[in-house]
């Protein structure tokens, strides 16, 4: 895999085949949008504040956008960032979805004293 200096490559190296496949996805999600919109990848890249070396970099699925960069995606083509992510999501993954916490487990909240403190 190729070396970048400013992106996430050498992280993504040591990643699993999931991280790898979700790198593809995003890159051709990114890729579609950019066709459909006409504009080739330097055009993308001045919009994103990247160069165009970068854009294919996302679109080859070498890099993940930081999150600055793929907020101004968003931006960029109109779309709520879950708009953006919703069709990587869709596929199986072996991720265990992250608890609410609007609603912690009664026994981790912590409990109140049944005597209030007396003031001096």
């Amino acid at each position: 895999m190729d070396q970048c200096k400013y992106g996430v490559g050498q992280w993504l190296s040591g990643l699993d085949d999931e991280a790898h496949s979700l790198a593809e996805r995003l890159g051709r999600r990114i890729g579609r949008l950019r066709v459909a919109a006409g504009w080739s990848k330097t055009q993308l890249g001045h919009a994103l504040g990247v160069r165009r070396q970068m854009v294919d970099r996302y679109e080859n699925g070498l890099d993940l956008p930081r999150l600055n960069v793929a907020l101004r995606i968003c931006a960029v083509f109109g779309l709520e960032p879950n708009q953006l992510f919703s069709e990587l999501l869709d596929a199986p993954s072996k991720i265990a979805p992250a608890t609410s916490l609007a609603d912690p487990p009664k026994d981790s909240m912590p409990r109140r004293s049944a005597h209030p403190e007396t003031s001096r």
